[in-house]
């Protein structure tokens, strides 16, 4: 009893368990079901995986699923590429049996898609709006590689519906856009069912718009008709009828001549025969043409007998379906008549017929072709099984304005095969001849640039071995061609001819046997080649050899290239192609020969350079197994350079060696000639050898030895520098981003000053984010680089030509220049020379240390002693901002002069002498007027003593030129108004300048120069303009002549008169009035030098003397005014001591006449009775017009001064 009453609560409990567990799992499936049938589920899961599967964005806006009856969609997009979606609607609704889909049988009750657009988009490239969803629709056939079952399947389909839809067309071309619409589209069909018989009605508007280009337009029309058909079990067609009309309405622009056209299909097929299959045109009820298709034909067997017939096809129809394109076909007329045989289950087919067309010509934009008259007789057989045609009659003939220029002709029927066919056809041929066809009267249907000419062509192609072998024998030839390359290169009257032969074996293998062409114009030859050619369509093997021959003085007029100019000389390609399993190979050689032009700025003559290369390509791996390139000119070799190596386009990886032998004068010459100028290189050997890997993700390194060797050059005379030699050795790495210099060796030839070693190493990293510092050291124990640099600079390197033009300085561009993006973080450059000598330059002790840091530059120290004299400088720079931040200090202490000058001036020893003391400190940002008005600081010392330095000798700076110029200027003008003819011959001594900068402006706060003959002192202020060169001048110049001279000059009667009070009377110069004054711009200085105000102090302090009885002057006006000073004390025998004597008022006259005939150079003055024998001379005519005093102090005029 026990036992029975535990079981039964464990009875209940498990039962109780089971309930519980049914009604999760009962509860979980309505979860599931209103999860998944859910519209939040549907879109945010199942449309995005639909939307992938099609290649395309699928969106839907809102969704109502009941898997057992139905489905509604609305708002659905899809869109794959542009902006144009490629299909829209409001709504989608499919009802449906899911029980009978399960089944295995496709029961639709309705399926309905209200107002869908679709837009399909064609771009000029070709690609289209529909390319993702067809790639889709590839991939997956590709996947689905599972057998199909022969059962049809069951569909039971009713009520399938497209309601206000639209299809529209966008077709975008270089010359425009075209929109084709088939708008209110309304179609319905009743059912799709196994067996049944079906109804398709249609009724639609059709627009079409074109905008762009001259041929815009608009069509408009409708589409409407019924088609009822039968399917058997296999929902195969087996019969149709009806008809579907396009009526249209309107027809504007390009498709004016659609007007009042209609066009309609007509349908009667029967499983056994095509009754009538008609595409019927008129215009207004009128019949314009058709075409027509009849016969029997067993849909079951795919065999039959059908008569196509196009009949009354004009200008009409030919312009009806050409609507848009502007054509006019004028008169054309068109008719065909063809049988056509279908036997063996569609595997044999034989077409018989004829065309004729009568008047066939076109018209359009303004361009006519000719009318021409085409008759073709045609007679094939083609027999898919034994995969072979046989041409039985070919025949064609044209005709303009009745004279035959188009014949082919078959001699007996032809065989074609293309698989294996037997050989037992005979042979037969097929000749095409084009007699003096005119390009020009064939514009119209021609490129833009296509060539003109009249053109002749035979062609003959034989039929062999039973059709497998097809033999071509062709010739063309152009006379009278002209074509325009481009808008600036024309080829006219030239003549081109073609001829090859060849084979096309099984239609599978085509061999050119041989081919030639030529290029002439006139009596020159431009081109010729000859070649030829093998290639296996099925394989994709390609053998192909050309040999081709230009000369390149012709052939550049025709075909220009930049910067290359041909006199003579020819280019020849005799190369050889391969491609065969994955592996392209070009072999052979490209030759120079004999060239006489320019490249660029070089100058070449009788140049030869031949290249032999051998590369193979597979894939992106390319194999350089030779590049030789062998240089000669005038028949003298001049060396080789050759390469080899391995490339991968895909990773950009390399491995290449070179190597450079022997190259010598006969190649460099040309290239260095406007180098060396005047000067003539001799002779020279350039021997090279090395490596390089590249590998952009992995290391990169480069080793490689040049020597330079016997270089030699004459520099007129018997003067020759050389022979000198230069030897580079490199050996660098680059792994991530750390530049590794191991080895950067220069050795020069040596001289008796310097061994002429230079070494740098080092190692840089190039990541600016942490890269870690680089250092590179760069030293030598003695460098001498004068023959070298003899070569390139100073007087050896000075052209013997005609004088240069006048220079016309131009402003430089008021632009800063822009920041510099150094492409490392942290970098010290550490410079350290024992000796080293530039011609007369000697420097030691040179050391200096770059620090760049991000984009800032520290040079500190800039140490060095410059023939003995101590330098310093210190340079920083901030290139991040446009014009740079900049720090600049430099002091040198009494550097020689003359070597400085002999070595950049090309001065002679001696010609400059003394020692140069300079402080130099300037600090700013920019370049630009309008920023050295803001940031510019700084002041500037120099001090040149004991120069012994000519003002001439300044102009062989170009640097110093304008200024050399003003001074040499403004001592002549000042020597020959005062008659000192010597002033510009007396070297400048001493030289010291003081230049204070800041605020805007540069003050020149003392710039003095000494010299025997005089001295000269300027301060004044230079305010900066926003435009540097536009910054004026305005600074007085304080002349003193030495008094030994300035006794001798004009005023040497009134110097006393002309120097400033308290001015001893013996000082050793004499100052003058500051008459002389440098104005202009920076950019333009020029010399104001006031000659009057000269002259006006001296007339103004002879008077001032005159007043107080001094002088001759003073002698006379007192006389004048009453007397002698001397009063009563004077003798009165004086008075009449000469009878000679002039009046009282004649000596005033005399005294001023005196001082000025001096003033105004008059040569009619009676010369004292004992001139002095260094009274400066003048050749100036005499002056009869004598200056009236009064004038003169008024200040109203000035003398008229002598012509010089």
């Amino acid at each position: 009893m026990a036992d029975t009453s535990s079981d039964a609560p464990r009875k209940k409990s498990w039962g109780r368990r089971l309930g519980i567990i049914l009604g999760v799992l009962l509860a979980l499936l309505v979860v599931t079901y209103l999860v998944v049938t859910s519209s939040a589920f549907f879109k945010g899961v199942i449309v995005p995986k639909i939307g992938a599967a099609l290649n395309a964005n699928l969106q839907v806006q809102d969704a109502s699923i009941r898997p057992f009856s139905g489905v509604t969609l609305k708002g659905v997009k899809l869109q794959t590429t542009g902006p144009d979606p490629v299909v829209t609607a409001d709504e989608v609704r499919v009802r449906h049996s899911l029980t009978d889909i399960i089944g295995g049988k496709m029961t639709i009750h309705e399926a309905t898609l209200i107002a869908p657009v679709i837009t399909v988009v064609q771009n000029p490239d070709g690609t289209s709006n529909l390319d993702p969803l067809l790639q889709g629709s590839k991939e997956k056939n590709a996947d689905d590689g599972k057998s199909k079952s022969d059962e049809p399947t069951q569909v039971n389909a009713r009520n399938i519906a497209i309601q206000n839809g639209t299809l529209r067309v966008i077709q975008r071309g270089t010359n425009g856009t075209t929109h084709a619409e088939i708008t209110a589209l309304n179609l319905t069909l009743d059912q799709i069912a196994n067996g049944a018989t079906s109804k398709l009605s249609i009724n639609s508007g059709v627009q079409v718009d074109k905008s762009g280009g001259t041929n815009s337009g608009t069509l408009q029309g409708v589409l409407k008709g019924d088609l009822q058909f039968a399917l058997d079990s296999k929902l195969a067609p087996q019969s149709a009828s009806g008809q579907i009309n396009f009526d249209t309405q309107r027809a504007e622009g390009a498709y004016k001549d659609a007007a009042q056209m209609a066009a309609a299909i007509n349908v009667d097929v029967t499983p056994t025969e095509v009754r009538n299959l008609a595409l019927n045109f008129n215009r207004a009820g009128r019949s314009l043409g058709q075409l027509r298709v009849n016969g029997p034909f067993d849909t079951a067997k795919t065999e039959g007998r059908l008569t196509v017939q196009l009949a009354g096809v004009d200008r009409n129809i030919l312009e009806f379906l050409t609507a848009g394109k502007g054509m006019d076909f004028g008169s054309s007329a068109l008719n065909s008549t063809n049988v056509i045989n279908i036997t063996q289950a569609g595997k044999a087919v034989a077409l018989e017929g004829a065309l004729a067309g009568r008047s066939l010509g076109l018209q359009q934009k303004n361009q006519q072709l000719p009318a021409i008259d085409l008759d073709a007789g045609y007679n094939v057989n083609v027999d898919l099984n034994k995969q072979s045609a046989l041409v039985q009659r070919f025949n064609v003939t044209a005709r303009q304005q009745g004279r035959e220029f188009l014949l082919t002709s078959l001699s007996s029927p032809m065989t074609v095969s293309w698989g294996g066919a037997s050989n037992t056809a005979p042979d037969a041929a097929l000749s095409l001849i084009l007699t003096n066809l005119n390009l020009a009267d064939w514009k119209a249907v021609l490129p833009t640039n296509a060539p003109v000419g009249r053109v002749g062509a035979r062609i003959n192609l034989t039929s062999q071995r039973g059709g497998q072998l097809l033999r071509t024998d062709a010739s063309l030839r152009v006379d009278q061609l002209s074509v325009a390359l481009n808008p600036t290169n024309t080829i006219a009257n030239a003549a081109v001819a073609f001829n090859t032969t060849g084979t096309v074996e099984q239609m599978k293998i085509v061999n050119l046997e041989s081919f030639n062409f030529s290029l002439d114009q006139g009596n020159q030859n431009l081109a010729r080649g000859s070649g030829a050619a093998r290639y296996d369509l099925n394989a994709t093997n390609l053998t192909a050899k050309l040999d081709l021959q230009a000369a390149l003085a012709g052939a550049l007029k025709i075909v220009p290239v930049a910067d290359l100019a041909a006199q003579t000389g020819d280019l020849r390609l005799n190369t050889q192609i391969t491609d065969a399993g994955g592996v392209r190979r070009l072999t052979g050689t490209i030759t120079l020969t004999n060239f006489t032009g320019r490249y660029t700025e070089y100058d070449l003559n009788q140049f030869t350079a031949n290249t032999d290369l051998d590369v193979a390509m597979r894939g992106d791996a390319v194999d350089i197994s030779r590049v030789n390139i062998a240089f000669a000119r005038a028949g003298a070799s001049g060396g080789n350079v050759a390469l080899n190596g391995k490339v991968n386009l895909a990773t950009k990886q390399a491995a290449i060696a070179y190597g450079i032998t022997n190259l010598n004068q006969n190649t460099i010459e040309p290239f260095l000639k406007s180098a060396l100028g005047a000067n003539k290189l001799v002779s020279i050997t350039l021997n090279t050898s090395g490596k390089a890997d590249y590998d952009p993700a992995g290391a990169t390194a480069i080793i490689s030895d040049l020597r330079l060797e016997n270089l030699v050059v004459d520099q007129g005379g018997t003067n020759r520098v050389g022979p000198l030699m230069a030897n580079v050795q490199l050996d660098a790495g680059l792994a991530k981003e750390i530049l590794d210099l191991r080895k950067l060796n220069l050795k020069l030839s040596p001289t008796e000053r310097a061994t002429n070693l230079l070494e740098v190493k080092g190692r840089v990293g190039l990541n600016k984010t942490n890269a870690p510092p680089g250092t590179i050291t760069i030293a030598s124990s003695s460098m001498d680089v004068t023959p070298f640099y003899n070569l390139f600079a100073g007087k050896t390197n000075a052209a013997t030509a005609a004088t240069p033009p006048a220079q016309t300085d131009s402003a430089p561009a008021n632009v800063e220049p822009s920041p510099v993006d150094l492409p490392f973080r942290d970098l010290t450059v550490d410079v350290k020379f024992d000796r080293f000598y530039l011609r007369d330059l000697a420097f030691s002790n040179w050391v200096t240390t770059i620090k760049l840091r991000t984009n800032t530059v520290a040079i500190e120290p800039l140490k060095m002693a410059l023939n003995g004299a101590p330098v310093n400088g210190v340079v920083r720079l901030d290139l991040s901002v446009p014009g740079y931040r900049y720090d600049v200090s430099f002091d040198a202490d009494r550097a020689p002069l003359d070597p400085i000058a002999t070595t950049f001036l090309n001065s002679t020893p001696g010609q400059y002498a003394g020692q140069v003391l300079a402080s130099i400190k300037v600090k700013g940002a920019g370049t630009t007027g309008a920023n050295l008005q803001k940031n510019l600081q700084g002041d500037v010392n120099v001090l040149a003593t004991n120069l012994n330095l000519q003002v001439v000798n300044l102009e062989q700076s170009k640097k110093l030129k304008r200024w050399a110029e003003l001074t040499q200027t403004i001592l002549s003008r000042v020597g020959v108004l005062l008659q000192i003819p010597d002033l510009l011959q007396s070297p400048l001594n001493v030289v010291k300048l003081d230049v204070d900068m800041g605020g805007g402006q540069v003050k020149l706060t003392e710039m003095h120069v000494l010299s025997q003959a005089f001295t000269a002192n300027a301060s004044g202020t230079i305010p900066i303009e926003a435009v540097l060169t536009n910054s004026p001048l305005d600074v007085p110049l304080q002349v003193a002549l030495r008094r030994s001279i300035a006794e001798k000059s004009r005023i040497a009667g009134v110097l006393d008169t002309l120097a400033p009070a308290g001015t001893p009377t013996n000082s050793a110069y004499v100052p003058l009035p500051t008459f002389v004054r440098v104005a202009g711009t920076v950019g333009a200085p020029k010399a104001d030098i006031d000659e009057k105000r000269l002259f006006k102090g001296a007339v103004v302090g002879t008077i001032g003397k005159a007043l107080t009885g001094e002088g001759e002057l003073g002698k006379g006006l007192q006389n004048l005014l009453g007397g002698n000073k001397g009063g009563t004390n004077a003798p009165a025998s004086n008075a009449a001591q000469s009878t000679n004597a002039p009046s009282t008022r004649d000596a005033l006259f005399q005294g001023l006449g005196g001082l000025l005939n001096r003033a105004a150079g008059n040569t009619n003055a009676a010369p004292p009775a004992n001139p002095p024998a260094t009274a400066p001379r003048t050749n100036a005519p005499a002056q009869t017009n004598r200056v009236n005093p009064l004038d003169l102090l008024r200040g109203l005029q000035r003398p008229q001064q002598p012509q010089q």
